[in-house]
């Protein structure tokens, strides 16, 4: 007999004389591998593939047993944004028969760091933007989530030209459309640890005494206000 039914065949049922020595074998079918022999009660005989019984004077049942072929799937990410892999969550890996339908997802931070791509190891693109539905083959397979960043500036906004760059690692440039806008760099709890008052439309902030991380900058002028997410990177 067969467990699962259709996963394999055993070889070497028939009619036997007591004592008879009788040489079995399993034979997996494609995606499931041999696990063991059991009696009738469920005791394991063996855990080899051909194994030998002797025939005793009662009628002798035994089971192969299979499992499917499980393979191993390896979310990565791009190696441009492994310092924030805390923040930046993949959502998949695990071990999986072929065939498996997965899916897989990637957080990402809105308005800074956005998903673009899932590839293979051969760089073809296998789906686009966070979520993503595979199909497990039959081999080990890692993907990798591509990121870009997204900072983006609302078109309607009449304070903010550009900012860059972002990440920034030494100097942080800010063109504005006026002057006298007031600029506060806020870290995550809550601090402002910076302010200024920019007197003309391009204005620097220098970043190299900040500690790594998310800041908030924020620029108030005539009532009006604006902020973007920047991330320090030394």
């Amino acid at each position: 007999m067969v467990d699962p039914e259709g996963t394999g065949v055993a070889n070497g049922a028939g009619e036997y004389a007591a004592g008879t020595e009788i040489s079995i074998s399993a034979t997996a079918n494609s995606g499931y591998q041999f696990v063991n022999w059991t009696d009738e009660s469920g005791n394991i005989i063996s855990s080899s593939v051909v194994t030998t019984v002797t025939i005793s004077e009662n009628d002798l049942v035994l089971t192969a047993h299979f499992e499917p072929v499980l393979y191993t799937l390896t979310l990565l990410l791009d190696d441009e944004w492994q310092e924030w892999a805390a923040d930046l969550v993949l959502s998949g890996s695990g071990e999986y028969a072929e065939g498996t339908e997965i899916n897989i997802e990637a957080s990402e931070m809105v308005d800074f760091i956005c998903c673009d791509y899932w590839s293979n190891e051969a760089g073809d693109t296998v789906a686009e933007y966070c979520n993503g539905a595979i199909i497990m083959p039959p081999n080990d397979l890692t993907l990798t989530m591509h990121y870009f960043e997204c900072l983006s500036i609302p078109e309607e906004n009449t304070m903010i030209e550009k900012i860059y760059p972002n990440p920034v690692k030494d100097w942080l440039t800010i063109e504005l459309k006026g002057n006298n806008t007031t600029i506060q760099l806020i870290d995550i709890q809550g601090r402002i640890v910076y302010q200024a008052v920019a007197d003309n439309q391009t204005f620097q902030i220098d970043t190299k005494h900040f500690a790594s991380g998310m800041y908030l900058l924020q620029m108030y002028k005539d009532k009006k206000s604006f902020a973007s997410k920047i991330l320090i990177q030394h």
